[in-house]
């Protein structure tokens, strides 16, 4: 009779969550980034110079810069350091490059232009809620997958 082994490495749904820190999430930034400031610029090329739209464009790409840093950092810390500490560190990046990310951005648009924000602040409130219930549902597997126990001990 077989015993049954218990998960252990990185592999199911712990390798789609590294994947996805460390290529995915990065990209699909890079993509709603260009589709959202870029293609203003494209449409409206007199943004080119005006002084609020390349303080708003220079302060959303730093913000998914920062966050998609963090996000592969944390990936390559999971497949490379085998503690409890990294899954602790992933679990942390996970609601600071997400909801710490939305909240910038919130900051970043209410400064830059805080008469035109109302229609804004709607679309960042839907991606704050967005953000915790994806970084809730990780932060559950991360905190509960005997997978993720077995691999990361301690």
């Amino acid at each position: 009779m077989k015993t049954k082994t218990e998960p252990q490495g990185i592999g199911g749904w712990l390798a789609l969550f590294i994947l996805g820190l460390i290529v995915l999430s990065p990209i699909a930034a890079l993509n709603s980034y260009n589709s959202g400031v870029g293609s203003a610029t494209e449409r409206y090329p007199q943004l080119q110079n005006n002084a609020q739209w390349i303080a708003f464009a220079s302060g959303a790409w730093w913000i998914m810069a920062v966050a998609s840093v963090i996000k592969v950092l944390t990936g390559i810390k999971l497949i490379v350091d085998k503690r409890k500490s990294s899954v602790m560190l992933a679990v942390a990046a996970l609601w600071v490059s997400g909801l710490g990310a939305v909240i910038a951005q919130y900051v970043l648009i209410t400064s830059v232009y805080p008469k035109e924000s109302g229609d804004i602040i709607d679309e960042q409130a839907g991606a704050a809620i967005a953000t915790v219930i994806t970084a809730g549902i990780w932060t559950a597997y991360l905190l509960k997958s005997k997978r993720v126990k077995n691999t990361y001990p301690g």
